[in-house]
């Protein structure tokens, strides 16, 4: 199974969606938390597309930052981009489509994990 990142400036998010993850979809093997700046090596080091969690907030730098790291996501990569607001999400589908936006995990944690494990299916 792929690898799966999940990118966020805030480390207790990051920690959080880490053990929701490992509790609730325990099929799932390399979860790994990596910051920002560190995304785009971690993506070189993997010959299998990974499964790319980034949380994002309402902030222009936020919007560099993922401009530039689309320039390195590859077309068989998932990025499911993690937004505080609908603003945002909104944002990001508009600039491109290919990604997948949820909003609010703590009030949708089922409906996230299901999101995860359709994801992370081979047929999607």
């Amino acid at each position: 199974m792929e690898p799966i990142f999940i990118c966020s400036k805030h480390l207790l998010f990051a920690k959080g969606l880490h053990q929701l993850l490992a509790e609730q979809v325990p099929a799932l093997s390399a979860i790994t938390i990596v910051e920002e700046i560190q995304l785009i090596g971690a993506l070189q080091k993997y010959s299998a597309p990974p499964l790319i969690i980034h949380q994002l907030e309402m902030r222009e730098e936020d919007y560099t930052h993922f401009e530039i790291l689309q320039t390195h996501i590859s077309p068989q990569m998932k990025l499911l981009v993690v937004a505080d607001d609908i603003v945002t999400a909104a944002k990001m589908i508009q600039r491109d489509g290919r990604f997948t936006c949820f909003l609010d995990v703590r009030a949708n944690e089922q409906a996230f994990t299901r999101m995860i494990k359709l994801m992370m299916s081979p047929n999607t």
